[in-house]
């Protein structure tokens, strides 16, 4: 007796596991496997799908590179962008910005990664409303004697916050760059913002060993500092992977490590990093890789160079060596 059960009344993750283990090495099958993760938000076992299928029939590589691959990118792209959205609309700044980042740093290329240039910006100002409001909310609810206390304490951490907010939107601006090498100058100078805070940081607090109410809040900014620091580290090490330059990336890496040991963005780093370096990895890096020797343009530059067109009626060969 056979039973036949719809795949859309099964929950994903139990499918998926039921089909890795029937395909077997049937390539073709695991590239329209990949597509069906992407469309169930199974993002990164798409990602391993199209591994397999790439392991299964190595000739499928430029077929992927090609086709299918392509699509799957820009469908995980589209996704991400979509979540991410859907964070900012429902107040989860954090979260937004997060998704953003892997899209700006990992997939820029994309269409989706063009427009979260747009979107981040977005979220860094509703971020910024959103902070304002809880400080003036926290602030409220202290009686005056709090209060003046803690405005003397921000009054004090003035210069370090200045130099944080220097150094965010210098990281904003690092994501948002199309040219690579002047991106990585861009994320430098954020990290030198992060290095001043840093400083000032340590200056004050030995002038106030005893205030513990002061050191709870420079702990929480010094805290606030490092993660934004390992955060740049990690995007120019993704800069580098992309560039193919990868002993920079490792050092990219080992300075993240430095300032905090471990991390899952320190991790995620690495296993990429080591991806690229594995002979087998014949997709993510191979891809972007041949995107750059052939002079691929991101989106934004693509869509510039189209309405110049459009504008002054450039011949289209002309555009494509634009």
């Amino acid at each position: 007796m056979e039973l036949k059960v719809p795949v859309a009344r099964l929950d994903p993750l139990c499918f998926y596991t039921l089909r890795d283990a029937a395909i077997g090495n049937d390539a073709k099958a695991r590239m329209r496997f990949a597509m069906w993760c992407v469309d169930n938000d199974l993002l990164s076992r798409a990602q391993l799908q199209v591994k397999k299928a790439a392991k299964a029939d190595p000739k499928l590589l430029e077929d992927l590179a090609e086709g299918k691959y392509p699509e799957i990118r820009e469908k995980i792209a589209a996704r991400i962008l979509a979540s991410a959205e859907g964070d900012l609309a429902a107040g989860q700044i954090d979260m937004a910005r997060q998704k953003l980042e892997i899209l700006l740093a990992r997939l820029s290329d994309t269409e989706a990664g063009g427009k979260a240039r747009d979107v981040i910006r977005t979220c860094e100002a509703k971020g910024a409303e959103a902070d304002a409001k809880a400080a003036a909310d926290a602030q409220a609810k202290l009686d005056e004697a709090a209060r003046k206390a803690g405005e003397a304490r921000a009054k004090l951490l003035g210069e370090v916050d200045a130099e944080y907010e220097k150094g965010r939107a210098d990281a904003t601006d690092g994501l948002t760059e199309d040219d690579h090498g002047k991106a990585l100058g861009i994320f430098e100078r954020a990290l030198g913002h992060g290095e001043s805070a840093m400083k000032k940081l340590d200056s004050i607090e030995k002038r106030y060993p005893d205030d513990a109410d002061f050191l709870s809040e420079a702990a929480a900014r010094r805290q606030k500092l490092l993660q934004g620091m390992v955060k740049i580290h990690v995007h120019r090490a993704d800069l580098y992977i992309w560039r193919g330059s990868l002993p920079n990336a490792k050092k990219e890496i080992d300075a993240a490590r430095k300032l905090v040991p471990s991390s899952p963005d320190i991790e995620a780093a690495m296993q990429r990093l080591l991806a690229a370096e594995e002979d087998d990895d014949t997709l993510e890096t191979r891809y972007l890789r041949e995107r750059r020797q052939s002079g691929s343009r991101s989106p934004r530059r693509a869509r510039a160079a189209a309405a110049a067109a459009a504008e002054h009626r450039i011949p289209s060969g002309e555009l494509h060596n634009a």
